[in-house]
């Protein structure tokens, strides 16, 4: 495949710009549509409630959440995200083997949708947050907690195992073939950096809010690095792949990078007043 004299530097770069866009609109649908479904939820129990680009607050009387509220919020709301994965999953299922690279927002949508949603309960079974008020609510033992959160971390670790494979083949957005000593360096740049510099930008973006919630909620994104590190460490038993259709040389895609950027800023300043509903 040529790439008109491009370096395996910049080649590196391109991927991970390309996949760094798909990884922020991934991101932004998936914390939007949560958020916008545990204030449903709590529209259900007659209460308000107001979306930041920070999250999300309840307009409740006298700031005192029902037990009934409380539920609908943190277990439905968060497990809404769960939902999301299965529809992404599906999607991305349909897809992945066609060359067009759109359906990395289907690939990062499944895997941060599964993210929140475990790492909600790790972080809820350590701290008053997310899945944790429920816990404190409902008088949930701490042992039971500590077993909660356990099991989501290995759940984590097994999807790092089951997106192997996903990734592997969202590569053929770029390449014919790939060998397997490739597919450090390649995943690097489609996965590791675009993670980390996502959550980067997203801390950035909450800024001045963002020990609103004592660094809890980007302690819920950070907990992706577990199913990353699984998936390296998968990498090694994986065999060289070659792909059917021909596609064009690596290069940036526009669309998607200009499209994260006005969605970037919409979030970020639409949002910075809220919306009540």
């Amino acid at each position: 495949m040529s790439n008109h004299g491009l370096s395996k530097q910049k080649q590196f770069w391109i991927i991970v710009a390309n996949s760094l866009s798909y990884f922020m609109l991934a991101y932004f649908t998936v914390i939007i549509l949560s958020n916008l479904f545990s204030i449903l939820m709590a529209n259900i129990d007659g209460v308000n409630g107001i979306l930041y680009y920070y999250g999300f607050d309840i307009l409740s009387p006298d700031r005192i959440w029902s037990k009934e509220l409380t539920f609908l919020i943190f277990f439905f709301g968060i497990g809404f995200s769960f939902a999301l994965g299965l529809f992404f999953e599906r999607i991305y299922k349909k897809k992945r083997r066609h060359s067009k690279h759109f359906k990395m927002y289907y690939l990062w949508g499944y895997f941060l949708s599964y993210t929140y949603f475990f790492g909600n309960i790790i972080a809820g079974s350590f701290f008053y947050f997310g899945t944790g008020v429920i816990f404190e609510v409902f008088h949930i033992p701490i042992l039971f907690r500590i077993l909660l959160g356990v099991i989501a971390m290995a759940v984590l670790v097994y999807l790092g195992k089951y997106a192997t494979r996903g990734f592997i083949i969202s590569l053929n957005s770029y390449q014919t073939f790939v060998e397997r000593q490739d597919y450090v360096r390649l995943m690097k740049a489609q996965l590791l950096y675009p993670f980390i510099i996502g959550n980067v930008l997203i801390l950035f973006l909450k800024i001045p809010h963002h020990k609103d919630f004592f660094m809890l909620d980007t302690l819920v994104w950070v907990t992706g690095i577990i199913p990353i590190i699984s998936l390296f460490f998968n990498l090694s038993g994986q065999s060289s792949i070659r792909f059917k259709k021909k596609i064009p040389a690596i290069r940036l895609f526009q669309i998607p990078i200009i499209m994260f950027i006005l969605v970037m800023l919409l979030y970020r300043f639409g949002l910075s007043g809220g919306l009540k509903f």
